[in-house]
């Protein structure tokens, strides 16, 4: 097999993407598969492939975050598991002899906290045809370890009959381009074929198959993939799935609003809130940027363009203990009666509870995030907010006129068309000088208060035409930063930047800074 190397991110992650031409699968291997692009998230795919790299990104910095105060060396790498591009799946593949239940655990709780994921999956059989993977699965000796079961659930009154409720999952992804499906007569023949396994080879009770999934999760889940006809079909069993997938979720393949799991719940408060800036992140985004800035349990958050405070309210479910927010708008943050600020402190006031399981229970008392106005153009004049070596992550949206009309029209006589194109061009130049202050400052921040190993994460606006969605970005391709991504100073390096196309030109990179030096484990 011959493998192609292709860096999925800048050096300092220590991590790659594995690409190849042959493609395999193998009994118990663990692969993780992402959500496919929401309607929030599409603009991220790149290139004529529309590579969408925005999910493997999260899921890495997700994994470095819960290993840097560990014992553990792990570290991994991603390969794609199928022959198609528009699958999200990836076949996980570790590079050291770490004790492999701790790993499995470490790769559990990543998926846990990854808003773009859907699931962890362990492979159990497979086959190029409904039929061959029934055969397979029907052959098995010990499909699954006694290990992975409490005693108590085995009956003695009843042999090998293992007393646990489960479920199995069918999605289609043969249909048209990848869209999965749902028939009632196909999923009556699939199911049918694997009873064998299920009910000889795994000796699971009929009577505990539980049949709806909307309902609570039950002892062993399991998920059979139909794929295209080159990859064939998969039965796997689902080891635990992402916040973002609720009860009864359906894979989907086309964008659409993501409003399950807790970010239904998130765009429910989104709704009622008091407070809400225009420019206010969506929860899907401002979740994975905390997890690109590892932003973990006992970490302290600073979001100096705070607004209605969405990016720091995502840090907070994440378990950070300090938020800090500031911003320029007095009418949000600044003291006295007749601002916002406030409301949008009583908008972190929640009950644990609410947002179960998809949050860390380590971190039972929820922060109130200090909110106070400071002008980042003159950010050494606030020595309060802004510490010297003090925030573990900076996460923030720079303020841009994001919707702002950079396309002007050209209709009419050909001067006319002219003279609207040079406007355009200079109307793109003016907007570019106009948000390059705000970033500048912003990297001083992080490079002034920011603790070593810390890391900053925002995005940085580009106006022009851009020619990210052309050959020149193909899927061999590294993304560079833009020419007009302000240089950082020695003590910070770039980890990772990202294009999210808006428009022909219009484009914000999402870009991950670290700060240089070690971190100290616990």
């Amino acid at each position: 097999m011959r493998w192609q190397y292709r860096p999925l991110l800048l050096p300092s992650l220590f991590v790659l993407l594995l690409t190849s031409h042959s493609y395999g699968f193998q009994q118990h291997q663990l692969f993780v598969a992402f959500r496919n692009p929401s309607r929030n998230t599409m603009g991220f795919r790149v290139g004529p492939q529309t590579n969408y790299l925005l999910p493997q990104v999260e899921f890495l910095s997700a994994f470095n975050a819960s290993n840097q105060h560990t014992s553990s060396s792990s570290s991994i790498a991603l390969r794609p598991l199928t022959s198609q591009p528009t699958i999200p799946f990836y076949s996980i593949e570790r590079s050291d002899g770490d004790d492999t239940t701790d790993f499995e655990y470490q790769l559990v709780r990543t998926v846990q906290r990854c808003i773009l994921a859907y699931g962890l999956f362990q492979i159990l059989a497979n086959g190029e045809s409904l039929a061959a993977a029934a055969a397979n699965a029907a052959g098995l000796d010990m499909p699954i370890s006694r290990d992975e079961i409490h005693p108590t659930a085995m009956s003695s009154g009843m042999g090998n009959i293992i007393k646990l409720k489960w479920r199995v999952s069918l999605v289609d992804l043969r249909i048209g381009n990848n869209k999965a499906s749902k028939s009632t007569d196909r999923d009556s023949v699939v199911l049918q074929a694997f009873h064998p396994y299920f009910h000889t080879v795994a000796n699971l009770d009929p009577a505990l198959q539980q049949r709806d999934e909307r309902g609570p999760p039950p002892d062993l889940d399991f998920v059979i993939f139909l794929l295209p006809r080159q990859d064939g079909v998969l039965l796997c069993r689902r080891l635990t799935k992402c916040p973002a997938i609720g009860n009864g979720y359906t894979y989907a393949c086309t964008p659409r609003r993501p409003r399950s799991g807790i970010l239904r719940l998130l765009a429910e408060r989104r709704q009622k809130a008091v407070v809400i800036t225009p420019t206010a992140m969506e929860p899907e985004i401002a979740w994975a940027m905390n997890n690109l800035a590892r932003v973990q349990v006992g970490s302290k958050v600073l979001d100096p363009f705070v607004g209605s405070g969405s990016i720091l309210f995502a840090a907070s479910l994440l378990g950070a203990q300090e938020l800090v927010g500031t911003d320029a708008a007095v009418e949000l943050v600044g003291e006295g009666t007749g601002t916002a600020k406030q409301e949008i402190m009583k908008s972190f006031i929640y009950s644990i509870d609410e947002f179960l399981p998809w949050v860390p229970l380590s971190a039972s008392v929820r922060p109130v995030p200090k909110l106070g106005q400071a002008d980042m153009l003159a950010w050494e004049s606030y020595p309060l907010w802004f510490r010297r070596e003090y925030y573990d992550c900076i996460v923030t949206d720079p303020p841009y006129d994001l919707k702002a009309k950079v396309q002007g029209t050209t209709t009419g006589a050909a001067g006319a068309a002219g003279a609207a194109k040079e406007r355009e061009t200079d109307l793109a130049k003016e907007r570019q000088q106009a948000a390059m202050p705000a970033i500048k400052k912003l990297i001083e921040v992080a490079d002034h208060g920011l603790v070593a190993g810390g890391h900053l994460v925002f995005f940085f606006p580009e106006w022009g035409k851009h020619g990210l969605d052309g050959k020149e970005a193909g899927c061999d391709s590294v993304i560079k930063p833009p020419s007009a991504f302000p240089q950082l100073p020695p003590s910070l390096h770039l980890v990772a930047i990202l294009p999210q196309i808006f428009s022909p030109t219009f484009v914000r990179w999402l870009a991950c800074v670290e700060k240089r030096g070690r971190i100290a484990r616990q």
